[in-house]
């Protein structure tokens, strides 16, 4: 159970998939949305989000 139930929040977790994540960075107002992995890692996956 997410902390962010606690709160009123959605209750996402850290398992999202980078299709949610980028629906909600672009329903957030987020245009320009760049993913990106790192050698190494492979279970995470950073955005680089801007607004415009």
């Amino acid at each position: 159970m997410t902390t962010s139930l606690s709160t009123g929040g959605a209750g996402l977790g850290t398992a999202w998939g980078q299709g949610t994540a980028e629906r909600m960075l672009r329903d957030a107002g987020f245009e320009s949305i760049d993913i990106k992995t790192v050698e190494g890692d492979p279970f995470n996956v950073y955005y680089i989000a801007t607004k415009p």
